[in-house]
């Protein structure tokens, strides 16, 4: 119990300096890029830091860092300043950062930490170092005082204990042939096509300070210069090795010549890295602006079509009008065209949905007359879950977690509804013995899931409308529905294609009991895939074992492309191995490991210990 108390104290422990370090980080780069303001609001940092979700489970770490920034680091004093008229809580860095290659001492304290160093270099100059005489100094007695970085690159004051003698050394050398260490990181980060957020996460665990978001792009567009000038100069600079004044004559040492064709094809890969590393970027940062203030664009436009934000946050996302055009889409039919059609659409209405505008109030009003229920107007409702994803029903009963969507057919103006159903001037739904049926395979149906499932709720009142009355069907949620239109909207969905191999008890690939609760899964998720891709495996290992034994956590990482699970104990494992392991999950073979519970626990200390369990909307069938 003692060794466990102290792994946890340990995992806290690790998890609060983690956090310090990104801070620190924050702050000083704050300070290097040059601006006016030296001062960060400590709400921006965790903002920074934490993502929405995480605040509320991580908000004891953030209070002891915050804690230990106020009460042990000395290079940053909390103010309160007045921000736009209010007034925030900041950080301001009073640390000096400016050092001279000549080695002049600044207040910078050193970061105790990892770094990437010259070895041999660094060890040669510790030896060298230039005591006084007379005092007997001895290599022990150096030790560093400051230091200051640019990227990975570092540069040291060393002191004497003994005699006080003062040296400023770097972390390699400044004229090696070596290529310089912030461009060989970032070069090595885009060829296996990462970027600045994984390679930050990798030196935080690593506990490597980090190199910052300005100096990141500021090395990748020097990369990009040498590509382009090695590409377009001469053959003769192939030949030297001197591409630029930049690039060194060998790639790294005693692991690649400068042979011109080797150089040619690593910056080939740099450059098309660069541009998959844009696009990436740009993806990612594009869902994150759609998954922003969800709830306030929802109220913000409650006038629909009369809001200049309903048209502009609308244009970003497919509808759930559009949902039925997408879904019957067939496979021959051009893509391309599809979306040129809902990008760059120029429709403005026509007398059919001129008319229905007109008239979806006096609908509405007429539904709440004959129902005595109270129907409230909707604006844009986003999904929380795909946020390119959006609905604008006519209304919502909030009482019964329900929508409203109405339709007032142009043809049937002069029409009962028993009337426009005879003379067949309504085809998407039925009428028989006064009961209203929407067609499930017609568009409006479609749109119906789609609201149903965009807004979260449960139940949507179908109104068809004439001058002459109204009727409509109550529409439950469907998820099967749902999840046979996801493959349409979503292509990144997976689907489970049988077993390769036996698990059962007694065969080669199955133990006769779990060793723990914890699984590894593997080949269900590709290194670097988008957050798509990891809600979809999440939600296919959930239908897959969620209701055949007891979920307490689960965890797609997209960085490494494993999915980790954590089951209610051993016999809970068992089954969730024998139902994943040897699995067919689109194309790919899914093989799963145990993993130790204290592993499971350092990489996911909030994970929970006991119930609620997880559960799956739809369980899908083997």
């Amino acid at each position: 119990m003692r060794s466990d108390k102290r792994i946890t104290l340990y995992i806290l422990q690790s998890q609060v300096n983690s956090m310090v370090e990104k801070i620190l980080d924050i702050l000083q780069n704050t300070t290097s890029e040059g601006a006016d303001i030296n001062y960060v609001v400590i709400n921006h940092v965790r903002d920074a830091i934490l993502n929405v979700n995480d605040r509320t489970a991580k908000q004891k770490l953030w209070e002891k860092a915050v804690k230990y920034i106020s009460e042990n680091e000395s290079r940053v004093r909390t103010e309160v300043q007045s921000v736009h008229g209010e007034s925030f809580d900041v950080w301001r860095w009073i640390g000096s950062a400016n050092l001279s290659m000549t080695g002049e001492a600044t207040d910078c304290k050193y970061r105790a930490g990892r770094r990437i160093v010259d070895v041999q270099y660094l060890i040669n100059e510790v030896l060298r170092f230039p005591h006084r005489t007379f005092f007997f100094c001895q290599s022990k007695d150096v030790f560093i005082k400051n230091e200051v970085r640019e990227g990975f690159f570092s540069i040291y004051v060393l002191r004497c204990r003994r005699c006080l003698k003062e040296q400023s050394i770097c972390s390699e050398e400044p004229e090696s042939d070596l290529m310089d260490v912030n461009l060989a990181c970032v070069a090595g980060v885009l060829s296996i096509r990462l970027d600045l957020y994984q390679l930050g996460e990798l030196c935080s665990a690593l506990r490597i300070p980090a190199v910052s978001g300005k100096d990141f792009e500021r090395y990748r567009d020097e990369l990009r210069n040498i590509y382009n000038d090695s590409k377009f100069g001469s053959e003769d600079s192939f030949e030297t090795g001197r591409i630029s004044t930049s690039t060194p004559t060998k790639l790294s040492e005693g692991h690649s010549s400068n042979d011109s064709e080797r150089i040619r094809c690593a910056l080939e890969d740099i450059s098309s890295s660069l541009a998959d590393l844009d696009l990436q970027q740009k993806e990612r940062a594009f869902l994150q602006e759609l998954s922003k203030d969800i709830e306030k664009i929802g109220m913000l436009t409650v006038d629909q079509s009369n809001s200049d934000l309903w048209f502009k946050e609308r244009q970003k996302r497919l509808t759930a009008s559009n949902f039925g055009r997408i879904c019957k889409l067939l496979d021959k039919t051009n893509r391309a065209n599809v979306v040129k059609d809902l990008l760059y659409s120029t429709f403005k209405g026509n007398v059919y949905t001129n008319y229905g505008k007109q008239n979806e109030d006096n609908a509405i009003r007429q539904f709440e007359q004959s129902t005595g229920k109270k129907v409230r107007k909707s604006g844009l409702l986003i999904s929380k879950k795909y946020p390119f994803l959006a609905a604008s029903p006519d209304g919502i009963i909030l009482e019964e977690n329900a929508l409203v969507e109405v339709k007032c057919p142009y043809k049937a103006r002069d029409l009962s509804i028993e009337d426009a159903f005879n003379n067949k001037e309504i085809l998407f739904a039925t009428y028989q013995d006064g009961k209203l049926s929407l067609k499930r395979e017609d568009k409006y149906y479609y749109q119906v899931q789609g609201q149903l499932h965009v807004a979260d709720k449960e139940f949507c009142y179908f109104i068809v409308w004439t001058p002459k009355g109204l009727v409509y069907e109550l529409i439950e949620r469907d998820e099967l529905v749902w999840e046979k239109m996801l493959p349409k909207n979503s292509p990144r969905k997976g689907v489970w294609q049988g077993q390769a191999f036996d698990t059962d008890p007694g065969a080669a690939n199955s133990l006769t009991h779990a060793p723990t609760p914890c699984l590894k899964i593997r080949g269900m998720l590709e290194e670097g895939a988008g957050p798509l891709a990891a809600t979809a495996a999440r939600d296919a290992v959930l239908s897959k074992i969620a209701h055949r034994c007891r979920i307490l956590h689960c965890h797609a990482e997209v960085q490494c492309g494993v999915v980790y699970l954590k089951c209610g104990n051993e016999d809970d494992a068992s089954v969730a191995f024998k139902n994943l392991h040897g699995w067919w999950y689109s194309g790919q073979l899914v093989t799963v490991k145990y993993l130790r519970m204290e592993r499971y626990q350092e990489r996911f200390p909030d994970a929970p210990s006991g119930p609620p369990y997880l559960r799956s909307a739809k369980p899908c069938d083997d």
